[in-house]
């Protein structure tokens, strides 16, 4: 049995009993009732206590440290001892102080005032061998923070309990006080905002609960503390469903003026349709047909924005923070007020309103001979939805039978010169009382057609002309694939797919660039502007630039299309996640159901990706069997289960098929695809 004499150590400003285990002139091995071995200079030992105590291992060394820690003392008062320093000295050994207060030195008497310092920080600073007399400002302040530690502490613990047995269908439950539902607020909002945008004090809240962000925002779900299916996205992208009170004040200023009309070519007669979804509220884009001459002009026709809503304008800022209107399925978050785009900027109806009109002669013989652009004002004729187009009463009219016919040769056009046509499925999630659906439908009507030609011709035109005047702008582009398309089988089921895994992303650039997949030279976005701000900043740099200057510079440009980068990507991660938060909710609702779908892509250790046409969407899947990792194999899937928040859905196989039986038992979309 070995005996070590014990010592009081400070260490980072925080007092602890050891026992020396070696000594030097310079340095002391000490093992500490914290249960550790450190080396330390002698400096660092501020009492050197009469007493050894034995010990043969550090469990037995532990244990000596703690008993003799809860030895009886004479008390010390700190707060008496400080007080009676007053105007004396301000600093002091541990000897001193002892002897100051009790008269003589004892080991008891050292003791206790050890463990009163232990465990008080507020009269006396720390520093090696050396103790300082606190002032009293500073003493004032310590006991202010220590009271408002421990009110903390306390509204923690109360908290923590309460969170900890609260259950929304307990018969009996205590109803939380204002303290607890202060912390509910900062454990929501670290749950929508997330580590990286939520506040300090939030974040201790979490700390507390030692929950992430994501499995917090269940716990409170399950709770019922917060609405079911919330929307986080949103918080954790710092997007906003409100206007501030300054853009709503100059949003009902502008609605008291009148509309001016100088400078614009009144289109009240010409016959013009607009053609959405039936759900549409900004209607950006309208198309017309008139004769002129001998041949037949085609007119597109773009809200005007510009016209009402101004460069630096509070409306204007705040729509360049925006970007452009988020679309979820549960909800939509627009660029502008309501009221503002209800009132002034959709095209609608038997209202006149500012629009950007492209015109478009086109020959007897349907060649495209010259074209312009100007700022126009247009009174809607009509408005159609999609699946109206097919409509055999729309099939048979003259003006729009030309304009589908049209359409197919500039289609044609634009496929001579590379372009391709993807024909992929619109998948939509509708989102009603708590149900989830999802369709899977083709955008092939004769409105998708002509809509779809028309906003290329009138996008690709606009690109091309500010490119001639060497005009910087705005312009979007996409690199050729590096894969040959033509060698990809269009009888493969999955066939679609492997067209969108081999197109290279599109981009932005201040020059203009090719756009494979359109087949076209110079390619820019000038026909959504109440639903995306760069299109307005498009416009204004057309009309308003001239050959000594464009209207934006090509510094300011350059910030701009760098926040826009930003801005798009943020957007189209936020509407991912949200659409797939709502894809697999429909999958936690459907559980139990078998869905057909296609091994798509293969990996290591029998993991493959599986391909489900229903609600295309691809799921990582692990077969027990490896003979059946083949691409192509057809397999049925049963649902077991799915988590929303977390992004995932548990599968099990119930059957596979081989490649020559793909054919009988392809689904019927993938059937159509072929």
């Amino acid at each position: 049995m070995n005996r070590y004499k014990v010592v009081g150590i400070e260490r980072r400003s925080k007092l602890m009993l050891a026992m020396v285990l070696k000594e030097s002139d310079t340095k002391q091995e000490v093992y500490t009732e914290e249960g550790g071995k450190i080396s330390i200079p002698g400096k660092k030992i501020l009492w050197s206590s009469n007493t050894f105590l034995e010990a043969d291992n550090q469990k037995s060394m532990k244990e000596g440290l703690i008993k003799y820690l809860s030895t009886e003392e004479e008390i010390t008062d700190l707060a008496t001892l400080w007080e009676f320093l007053e105007g004396e000295e301000d600093k002091y050994s541990f000897r001193d102080l002892v002897e100051l207060y009790h008269g003589d030195y004892s080991e008891s008497r050292a003791l206790s005032l050890f463990k009163v310092l232990k465990e008080d920080h507020l009269y006396f600073k720390i520093n090696g061998q050396e103790l300082t007399r606190n002032a009293s400002d500073t003493v004032e302040a310590n006991t202010r923070r220590l009271t408002a530690e421990k009110k903390r502490k306390e509204q923690e613990d109360s908290f923590l309990k309460w969170f900890t047995e609260y259950h929304p269908e307990a018969k009996e439950r205590e109803e939380p006080g204002a303290d607890i539902l202060e912390m509910i607020e900062l454990a929501k909002e670290f749950a929508l905002r997330g580590e990286d945008r939520a506040s300090a004090s939030s974040k201790r809240v979490s700390s507390l609960l030692a929950l992430s962000a994501d499995d917090l925002l269940i716990t409170l779900e399950n709770k019922g503390l917060i609405e079911k299916d919330i929307n986080e996205c949103i918080y954790r992208s710092d997007l906003s469903r409100t206007f501030p009170q300054n853009v709503l004040d100059e949003t009902e200023e502008l609605l008291q003026k009148d509309t001016s009309w100088d400078g614009r070519r009144i289109l009240s007669d010409i016959w013009s349709i607009a053609i959405d979804s039936k759900d549409t509220e900004e209607v950006d884009d309208a198309i017309s047909v008139h004769q002129e001459d001998n041949g037949k002009v085609l007119g597109i026709h773009i809200a005007d924005v510009d016209a009402t809503v101004k460069e630096g304008t509070a409306l204007d800022r705040n729509a360049q923070n925006r970007f452009a209107t988020l679309y979820f399925p549960d909800e939509r978050i627009p660029v502008f007020p309501s009221s503002l785009v209800q009132e002034r900027l959709t095209l609608k109806e038997d209202s006149l309103r500012p629009t950007v009109s492209g015109f478009f002669y086109f020959d007897p013989e349907g060649k495209l001979s010259r074209y312009h652009f100007e700022r126009t004002a247009l009174k809607l004729g009509q408005r159609l939805t999609y699946e109206e187009t097919n409509d055999p009463k729309w099939q048979e009219h003259e003006l729009f039978s030309w304009l589908e016919k049209t359409a197919i040769s500039l289609r044609e056009e634009r496929l001579s010169q590379g372009a391709l046509v993807t024909d992929f499925p619109d998948v939509k999630i509708k989102v009603e009382n708590g149900n989830v659906d999802i369709k899977v439908s083709r955008s092939n009507t004769s409105g998708h057609l002509v809509v779809s030609e028309c906003m290329i011709l009138f996008n690709g035109k606009f690109g091309e002309n500010l490119k001639e005047k060497n005009i910087p702008a705005i312009f979007r582009g996409q690199a050729k694939s590096g894969q040959n398309i033509e060698e990809l089988d269009k009888d493969d089921p999955l066939y679609p797919l492997k067209i969108r895994w081999s197109m290279g992303a599109a981009s932005l650039s201040l020059q203009a660039f090719s756009h494979a997949t359109l087949g076209l030279s110079s390619y820019t976005q000038a026909t959504s502007p109440i639903r995306r701000y760069s299109d307005l900043v498009v416009h204004r740099q057309f009309f308003y630039s001239s050959e000594e200057a464009p209207y934006y510079d090509l510094p300011n440009l350059q910030a701009k299309l760098a926040m826009f980068e930003r801005s798009e990507k943020t957007i189209k991660v936020t509407e991912s996640e949200r659409r797939s938060f709502w894809l697999y909710k429909y999958l936690k609702l459907q559980k139990n159901r078998v869905f057909q779908g296609i091994i798509s892509r293969l990996f290591d250790n029998n993991r493959v990706m599986v391909f489900i046409p229903e609600i295309w969407q691809e799921f990582p899947f692990k077969l027990d069997n490896p003979r059946e990792a083949k691409e192509g194999n057809l397999i049925s899937l049963k649902i077991q289960g799915a988590s929303p928040r977390k992004r995932k859905a548990h599968f099990s196989m119930v059957s596979s098929l081989s490649s020559s039986e793909k054919e009988s038992s392809s689904p019927p979309i993938l059937q159509e695809a072929k």
